[in-house]
């Protein structure tokens, strides 16, 4: 906790005024671990003017995985949170979801989706359905990106267009912005930027 205050005054002092708290999962072995719930009331606390924003994942498939989320979800607003991110998925119907959930009890709080671009070296982590810790692939959706690595070109054409259509579905949903990672140079940026925007 002590070196949470300090990073939160050293921000401070730089001049930055957004951040996302994140405390990732508990490791074995870790001593040192702050839940993102106590970052959130450190931040609050500071009495800095941050615009603190807080992560969900909303890509779990068991009643007790989701809830427990939405559970977390509610403790980072209660604890002072003002834009909530998600975590990284392709499940358009979780997505939808998670916005359903927050309508249904009038949570105004913005919605960021995190969306990525999905490399040829990501594809290949694919066979252990995951892209990365927290970020989990279904068995169609892997499959479907293995098929789609026979040719360089023609994958990353079809990963620009999956990740513009998602964009999109984002928008229409009513998701306030996306966070996109993953591009790699300007002309990625503008194909992505001039397809959305057709």
């Amino acid at each position: 906790p002590s070196r949470i205050e300090q990073r939160l005054q050293d921000l401070n002092a730089d001049g930055v005024t957004d951040i996302l708290a994140l405390s990732g999962d508990l490791q074995e072995g870790v001593k040192d671990y702050v839940d993102s719930v106590n970052i959130i009331q450190a931040a609050v606390a500071s009495e800095s003017n941050f615009y603190i924003g807080a992560g969900v994942n909303p890509f779990k498939y068991t009643v007790n995985d989701t809830y427990g989320q939405y559970l977390k979800m509610l403790c980072k607003i209660n604890a002072g949170a003002e834009f909530i991110v998600t975590q990284i998925g392709w499940d358009m119907k979780k997505l939808q979801e998670l916005l359903v959930f927050n309508q249904m009890r009038e949570l105004n709080i913005p919605m960021v989706a995190r969306l990525t671009l999905i490399s040829m070296e990501d594809a290949k982590s694919f066979t252990n359905l995951s892209l990365c810790p927290g970020v989990s692939v279904s068995r169609e959706f892997a499959s479907l990106i293995q098929r789609e690595m026979t040719s360089p070109e023609t994958f990353m054409k079809m990963q620009l267009r999956r990740l513009c259509l998602q964009i999109t579905g984002c928008m229409l949903m009513g998701y306030n912005a996306v966070q996109i990672c993953a591009l790699k140079s300007a002309q990625e940026m503008k194909t992505v930027m001039d397809t959305v925007a057709v």
